[in-house]
């Protein structure tokens, strides 16, 4: 029996020009975007993984797609992908699988570096994390960062002590600390989609 590949991967196809003139109105779900004009949320979702023609069979807009151009201040063609107005995408989501070497490959491919930690680093994760860890001193941003792996691997409370000169129970208590003012809700609604808090 062959081990199983290390990553899955999902891909998921979005219309990116109507999710960047709800962005660009203020609304960032399509439960807003349904508040605001209207329409039915599953309908909106379904236009925005493409799952629906904007077009009907007769030609015209669908009654929809003019209710959200009306409210986005846009003619209709603008929210579309021109290769979908009259087909719809059967399946927006995808899954591949790759082991380590295979992750390596896709990320020299996609920016020439070869290396996916240096892809992390340029994200809006690293971003936000950051920001958030501005809260807290060189020491607590020390152990975080060697504690849960942000700077290669993950290092145990006395390995971490070892290199500080602290007991094990003072790097736990420290951590736990840093944890806890790093839950606060300003912080942690950036931090949730990256970290187990």
């Amino acid at each position: 029996m062959s081990r199983p590949k290390d990553y899955n991967v999902q891909i998921k196809v979005r219309n990116a020009p109507l999710m960047k003139m709800m962005r660009a109105n203020g609304y960032s779900t399509s439960a807003e975007l349904s508040r605001a004009c209207g329409v039915n949320q599953t309908t909106i979702s379904a236009y925005l993984n493409l799952r629906k023609a904007p077009i009907k069979s007769d030609g015209d807009w669908a009654l929809p797609v003019i209710r959200m151009a009306d409210c986005l201040n846009v003619i209709p063609e603008l929210l579309f992908p021109e290769r979908h107005l009259y087909s719809p995408i059967e399946n927006n989501t995808r899954e591949v699988e790759f082991d380590w070497q295979e992750m390596m490959q896709l990320s020299h491919e996609a920016n020439g570096c070869g290396d996916p930690l240096l892809d992390i680093e340029a994200s809006q994760a690293t971003e936000d994390v950051n920001e958030a860890l501005e809260v807290l001193g060189e020491k607590e941003i020390f152990i975080l960062k060697h504690r849960h792996g942000f700077d290669g691997e993950e290092k145990s409370l006395r390995e971490i002590g070892e290199m500080l000169g602290l007991s094990t129970e003072r790097v736990r208590q420290i951590e736990q600390k840093s944890l806890r003012l790093l839950r606060h809700p300003d912080r942690a609604k950036k931090l949730v989609q990256y970290v187990r808090l």
